[in-house]
């Protein structure tokens, strides 16, 4: 017991006495392990935790080097950011089945950890949650999991396998940039988007099948020599069944008809809207993200122009969307405002057009 500050009436785990501990045997009663408990235990292999734990705080093992096996108790819910960020020696950790959240950076930089089971109840990994695990060689997500975060799985140079649960609707950007290894993708019906650059560097894939639900592809989401198959129900995909000149006949109808005519200004106006709310809507998940020395160390350049452009966008977004629009515009930007056009004509006015993209396959625009 003297070797750990307890807190809350022994509830809480405030800290170890001594950083030199090799091995850890929690007392009962702790239920959870507070911010920065363990970190920088160089010499900690071995944790025994009480059964009663359900949480654990961020940065609780943070560079603990010689940590090797962890195995966390049934009644754990949530583990924090950073927790077991630069266990270089943790190979295996046994997640119990009520796990509901990973958060961010939380195994970031395990170089050892090669294998482990992720419960079916886990809902929520946060941002970078395993990048840089490079002897990590298999990802299976549970069906919970309806987000996989920006670079959750960047750099895991060893990952040659990954199966994609039908619970997955986004891909964020950069979420397997850099796995140099992988050579296989599952994706299921449930993926409506992959963000930019999400398999970017990925340099054995060679190709993929997207699933027909399919809405929205980032720029470079795979490098340009991986081929794209795509399901022949997508009609994202009808320009390999009709000639094109058939399909820039059909749509030139439609842009001279009167229907079209008379509902394209307010369609343009929602295009513009749908397109500055996600930019917002992402902007702001960047900024309330739990801070990180690293991580802001990395990303501080970018705080500022993104505050700037919010508060911009926010602004004119109700009486100006289009130049709303502009405050987020970049390469690629083009293809997600098609695609948010072609969705709106088509789901609520039962209009079909195709994208300029679509009608001219060898023109690449930015």
């Amino acid at each position: 017991m003297t070797d750990y500050i307890i807190e809350d009436g022994g509830a809480t785990l405030k800290g170890v006495v001594d950083k030199k501990i090799e091995n850890a045997y929690i007392p009962n009663g702790v239920t959870k392990i507070a911010r920065n408990a363990f970190a920088e235990c160089h010499c900690l292999k071995y944790v025994h935790f009480p059964q009663e734990l359900n949480e654990i705080g961020a940065r609780a093992f943070q560079n603990c080097y010689s940590l090797s096996y962890i195995q966390l108790p049934l009644n754990v819910k949530t583990i924090g950011a950073s927790a077991f960020m630069n266990c270089t020696s943790l190979a295996k950790i046994d997640l119990p089945e009520g796990l509901n959240s990973i958060s961010d950076f939380a195994f970031k930089c395990c170089r050892s950890l090669e294998d482990f089971f992720m419960p079916s109840r886990l809902s929520s990994i946060g941002v970078q949650a395993f990048e840089s695990c490079t002897a990590l060689r298999y990802v299976h997500m549970p069906a919970g999991i309806t987000i996989i975060r920006r670079g959750t799985f960047g750099k895991c140079h060893s990952l040659t396998s990954i199966v994609i649960d039908s619970g997955v609707s986004v891909i964020e950007n950069g979420a397997f940039a850099g796995c140099t290894s992988l050579q296989s993708v599952y994706f299921s019906d449930g993926l409506e988007e992959i963000g930019r650059g999400a398999f970017s560097h990925c340099t054995s894939l060679k190709s993929v099948k997207l699933p027909s639900g399919i809405k929205k592809i980032g720029n470079r989401a795979f490098d340009k020599d991986v081929i794209i198959e795509t399901d022949y129900s997508n009609p994202m995909n009808k320009t390999e069944q009709v000639p094109i000149e058939e399909l820039r006949a059909h749509n030139k109808a439609i842009e001279h008809s009167s229907e079209y005519l008379q509902i394209i200004p307010r369609v343009m106006n929602e295009v513009y809207s749908q397109f500055v709310n996600e930019e917002i809507d992402r902007s702001e998940r960047y900024l309330e993200r739990e801070e990180d020395d690293l991580f802001d160390t990395f990303y501080t350049s970018l705080r500022e122009s993104t505050e700037k452009k919010l508060n911009e966008a926010k602004m004119l977004l109700p009486d100006h969307p289009e130049q709303a629009a502009q405050v987020f515009m970049q390469i690629g930007s083009c293809h997600r405002l098609w695609a948010i056009q072609k969705t709106i004509l088509k789901e609520k006015y039962g209009i079909t057009w195709y994208t300029p993209a679509e009608l001219n396959p060898d023109i690449k625009f930015d």
